[in-house]
């Protein structure tokens, strides 16, 4: 059984994309602490309200956050969540044309990788070792600004 300690953030327009990744996470023993790939668009306001506690809920729960590309409202809300509560954030650049750079996506504690095998291995780094690059990232550039 794989160990629920990923959310991968990003865009319901590119859902079989995550899909595909979660399953090959999957094979590596890492499974998801909330999959919204399976519930597509939703409308009405009280599935909505439940779908954004089980979203927060799996930032909250997870050990590594992988954030697909730029993404839209959901992906930055959850990539907020996840970078309040110092979570490692793996940011997922498939295609750099396509790409909206944002002032937050320049951040240290965001890691960025531009190939699959590179977010494979990343993510699994991060959930083995346990290690919290992105408190690291910050304690550095607190250190670096003296705040």
């Amino acid at each position: 059984m794989a160990d629920k300690s990923l959310y991968i953030a990003g865009s319901l327009l590119n859902k079989d994309r995550v899909a595909e990744l979660r399953d090959k996470f999957a094979a590596r023993g890492i499974g998801l602490t909330y999959d919204w790939t399976t519930h597509g668009w939703v409308k009405e306001i009280d599935l909505l309200q439940e779908v954004a506690f089980k979203e927060a809920e799996g930032v909250v729960a997870a050990k590594c956050i992988l954030m697909m590309g730029s993404g839209r409202n959901g992906t930055h809300f959850e990539a907020g969540i996840a970078w309040t509560l110092k979570k490692p954030i793996v940011m997922y650049i498939e295609d750099l044309d396509k790409h909206v750079w944002t002032s937050f996506h320049q951040r240290s504690e965001i890691i960025k990788v531009y190939s699959e095998a590179e977010a494979l291995d990343q993510v699994e780094r991060i959930i083995r070792d346990g290690h919290n690059y992105a408190e690291h990232a910050i304690d550095t550039l607190r250190a670096r600004h003296r705040c």
